[in-house]
């Protein structure tokens, strides 16, 4: 008979590298983990079963999308985190809250939830997706590694406190704010798609090792795409598309007030995006009504604003 059932609790990220054993709690939508298990079977001698099975492979994965942006990106920035459980930092964990037959949720110290301890890898965002009048929501992906190639990447406790103190309610919530280029409001918005292009290697492992032990970001390449109703924004972009200087593309996250609608744009809650040297070529016109996709793609600008920064504390101007 089923008798258990868990549900989500915020991510806790508490890095020694990145935030010196500080937790800092990132509430989630969604949560998954997987340990992506490779096994294998072999036959010999033309026979019609197999006779021999073993495990090949193992990958290990987490993933969650989450509305806490600031937190997160406070946290990791727009690249990536190195995971390291040395010194004073305790890795991430993951939480499975389990609910209470009967009732509602376990107690806190009941130590009867789930959690999963990744103490090795590397955390970085994947996108942000920012539907018109829908809530901002990000989605991140952790890629976690063993210390030695055989132990396996993932601690489970099936015995677990959920953190005291800790009160997974939203206090904040962000939405599709202001595309600026070079001083042109794109209007008419109905999705903006931030793809933060960060590409690290694939898992690495060598050795015989079952695990992998080693990954590093390979590339940064974001791009960002605005889709909009105003298909005559050719007339700004022309037929080619158009090239822009750092610093001249502004992407925003508007953030709504609670009880209201929105905060005021001269305030300095909301999230803004600078791109470096970017081109912005003009997608294809369709839908009906009509709506025509913009594909931005920055560059490097070497000795002024990086192919993307950030700013979680910014006035939408």
């Amino acid at each position: 008979m089923l008798s258990k059932l868990f549900t989500n609790w915020p991510v806790v990220l508490d890095t020694e590298t990145g935030q010196g054993g500080t937790p800092v709690y990132v509430n989630v939508q969604t949560l998954m983990a997987d340990s992506q298990l490779v096994s294998a079977l072999a036959r010999s001698s033309g026979a019609k079963y197999a006779s021999f099975g073993f495990l090949r492979t193992g990958s290990p994965i987490g993933q969650f999308t989450s509305f806490d942006l600031k937190e997160f990106f406070d946290a990791v920035g727009i690249e990536e985190l190195d995971i390291d459980n040395g010194g004073s930092g305790d890795g991430v964990k993951l939480y499975f809250q389990k609910y209470k037959n009967h009732a509602s949720r376990e107690a806190y110290d009941s130590s009867e939830h789930m959690s999963i301890l990744i103490g090795n890898g590397t955390l970085f965002p994947v996108s942000l997706s920012m539907p018109n009048q829908g809530d901002a929501i990000l989605t991140a992906s952790i890629i976690a590694l063993s210390a030695d190639g055989s132990t396996h990447p993932f601690v489970f406790s099936e015995t677990a406190d959920l953190p005291s103190g800790i009160n997974p309610d939203v206090d904040a919530l962000f939405t599709m704010g202001k595309v600026d280029l070079n001083g042109t409001e794109v209007q008419g918005k109905s999705q903006v798609t931030v793809n933060f292009g960060a590409n690290p290697t694939t898992n690495r492992s060598a050795d015989s090792d079952i695990y992998p032990t080693h990954v590093s970001l390979d590339t940064f390449t974001p791009t960002i795409q605005v889709v909009t109703n105003h298909i005559d924004i050719t007339s700004t972009l022309t037929e080619e598309g158009a090239y822009y200087t750092a610093s001249q593309v502004t992407v925003y996250a508007k953030k709504r007030a609670e009880g209201s609608s929105f905060v005021p744009d001269g305030t300095a809650e909301h999230i803004k995006f600078t791109l470096g040297k970017c081109r912005v070529d003009v997608g294809a016109i369709d839908g009906d009504p009509k709506n025509i996709e913009l594909n931005i793609m920055p560059w490097d600008s070497p000795g002024g604003v990086a192919q993307m920064a950030i700013n979680t504390a910014s006035q939408i101007t």
